[in-house]
This record gives C-alpha cells, sequence and structure tokens, in this order.
C-alpha cells in the first residue's frame, strides 16, 4: 500500500494529526504490521474514520457493519485455504456475483483466484484489518495472532536465512545494510549462535512478550542451526520471569533460570530443558523496551558473563531500528504546512 497516500488522505480530509502519524510510522518500522493496526493500537485514530479513508483511499465502498450478514453458502464458494491466504471474508451470493469483505480490495492476485475458484464476478467492500481478523476468526475458524499478521493455523517452521555473521564486523555490516526489520532480527540471533547454544529475539508489546526469531543447536557440535517456530509463542508480563524482570528493569539479566509455568512453556517450544544459567538482555529504542534477546548453553549448562561484542551487537541493532524508522517517517510522512 501507499502509505504516504493514506496518511495524506487521514491528515488533510480527516484531520488525524501529523505527529500521530509519525508515530504510527515509527511503530511499523519497529513491530511491523500496517498503518490502520498501529494507529488503532496507539489511539490514535477511531475505526470509522480509518474505514472512511481507507475507501477513499482505494476507492472502494467500506462496508457497514452494522449490516453484517455471512451466508455459508457464500463461505462455501472459496476454499478455505483461499481464505487463510488472501484474508478476504466471503458476505453473499447473488446471482454470479460474489461480495467479498478484505483488507485491500485492489489486491489483484486476491481477486483472481477467488474469482477463479467460486466462477464469479467480486464485488469487494474495504474493512480495517483489525476487524477481519475478528470476523474470520468468528465466521471462518481463522485464528487471530500477534498484530493481527499472523495466522497460527498456518505455523510452520521458519525458513533458514542463512544469516550467521563470523564477527561483529560482519553483523554491524549486515545491520548497516538492513532493509527490514526482520533482517536486523536474522542478524542478531545469527551473530548469538557464536556464543551460545540457543538464542532467540522476542517482541514487547505492553504487557506481553511475542516469538519472534530463534535458533538453537540440538547436537553439542554444533552444525547447522535449527529455527524453530516461534510465531505462536505468547508469554503474558503479569507474572514474574526472567522476560518481565529484563523489561521492568531496562538491563541485562544473567543468572537462574526459576522454574515456572512461564518459564516451561517457554522451553517447550525453544529447545526443551532448563538451563543452570541464562543471559537475556533488552534491545531499546527511543527509551522502549521493543525486543528482549534470550540466549543459554542448552540444558543443564551454566552461562558466564558474555563478551562485550554481544552487549556492542545489541547497540548496534537498536542504531539499525532508528535507521529503519527515519527512513520510514521520511519517505512516508505527511508535510507540514
Amino acid at each position: 500500500m501507499d502509505l504516504k497516500l493514506l496518511n495524506h488522505i487521514l491528515a488533510n480530509d480527516f484531520g488525524v494529526d501529523p505527529d500521530a502519524l509519525d508515530q504510527a510510522l515509527q511503530d511499523i518500522a519497529v513491530y511491523g504490521g500496517s498503518l490502520g493496526t498501529n494507529l488503532l493500537e496507539l489511539g490514535l485514530v477511531e475505526e470509522d474514520v480509518l474505514l472512511k479513508a481507507l475507501a477513499k483511499r482505494y476507492g472502494t465502498p467500506g462496508f457497514d457493519l452494522r449490516t453484517l450478514e455471512v451466508e455459508q453458502s457464500a463461505l462455501a464458494a472459496i476454499p478455505p485455504n483461499l481464505i487463510r491466504k488472501h484474508k478476504v471474508l466471503p458476505l453473499h451470493v447473488k446471482g454470479k456475483t460474489l461480495e467479498l469483505l478484505m483488507v485491500n480490495p485492489l489486491d489483484r492476485v486476491a481477486l483472481a483466484e477467488v474469482g477463479m475458484a467460486s466462477g464469479c464476478i467480486i464485488k469487494p467492500y474495504v474493512v480495517v484489518e483489525a476487524r477481519l481478523e475478528v470476523l474470520l476468526e468468528q465466521y471462518a475458524g481463522v485464528a487471530r495472532g500477534w498484530r493481527y499478521r499472523e495466522n497460527p493455523i498456518d505455523r510452520v517452521t521458519q525458513k533458514k536465512r542463512g544469516v550467521s555473521p563470523a564477527n561483529l564486523h560482519e553483523a554491524k555490516a549486515l545491520l548497516s545494510a538492513a532493509g527490514h526489520r526482520d533482517d536486523v532480527a536474522d542478524t542478531v540471533v545469527g551473530y548469538m549462535l557464536r556464543f551460545f547454544k540457543r538464542a532467540v529475539l522476542l517482541v514487547h508489546r505492553r504487557d506481553l512478550m511475542v516469538g519472534w526469531r530463534g535458533a538453537l543447536h540440538r547436537d553439542a557440535a554444533g552444525g547447522e542451526a535449527e529455527q524453530p517456530s516461534l510465531g505462536a509463542l505468547y508469554l503474558p508480563l503479569n507474572k514474574q520471569s526472567v522476560f518481565k524482570t529484563v523489561v521492568e528493569s531496562g538491563a541485562p539479566y544473567i543468572g537462574a533460570l526459576a522454574e515456572s509455568k512461564t518459564h516451561d512453556y517457554f522451553l517447550s517450544v525453544f529447545g526443551g530443558g532448563y538451563p543452570k544459567g541464562c543471559f537475556a538482555a533488552p534491545l531499546s529504542v527511543r527509551g522502549r523496551v521493543v525486543n528482549v534477546l534470550y540466549c543459554d548453553l542448552g540444558a543443564g549448562a551454566e552461562v558466564t558473563t558474555p563478551p562485550a561484542d554481544v552487549m556492542l551487537c545489541l547497540q548496534i541493532a537498536a542504531e539499525a531500528y532508528e535507521r529503519l524508522i527515519k527512513d520510514r517517517v521520511g519517505k512516508e510522512s505527511v508535510k507540514r504546512p
């Protein structure tokens, strides 16, 4: 989507504060997700305003949810895998016309595949992403995940990206060239495997930690790293854990990993078995802990103070985030009068 155009519409036609839009752009650079989702999460825009802006941006009518009815015959007209793949919700079949809720009604691939599968002419309506995710779960059984973007039903093991910096110099070069938040995560986790057997980077958002990138060596000799699926890993911060300690203190932690249900669940997803010690550290941007890095040497192993290069890598990663934020805001921000 052309975010600059949507920003322009929100600011000039609906009076949304450009500073609020810049805050949402900053969060996109760090947390990902759509502009609308970030605006709603930050409480900077109402859903009805966002829907009107999306309708104007796409030249497609927004759907009035007060009239929502989902026909089973419409749901049956599209294979479930296409509903999950394209995040679309069929509403009604009228003759040879299928009414469809979409986040991006200009998605030609989605329109073509749904039209071919249903044998219908598609009449799209735009809907706010966060609202569509709720409706997809309610009517089509498509489970919501983190930020409304991930779908645990389709969760698969992460694709191996082959990012394994040999030293801090290589890690710095990769982070300096990072064009997306995923590049930052892949580099940090890949570099940590130079010092640890297990490394995972989690996203911190309000009172929740969410799995993002992780890698581990199953065998003592190392070898090729396995990248477990972490997208369904959700850790609340309302109970004591190493993650809660790091977020609240804003400082690194080196020590024992106390037995708890939170840690039990985390380790069950991420390799299993308690270590004798672990290392965890915050990755902070503009005074906010946005990620927590967790590392250990495997079940039963102790951890000592990591080399200084580990913390330097996190510092460089924070600088990479800053650059991504500046790039995003510079490209998409609304010009002030």
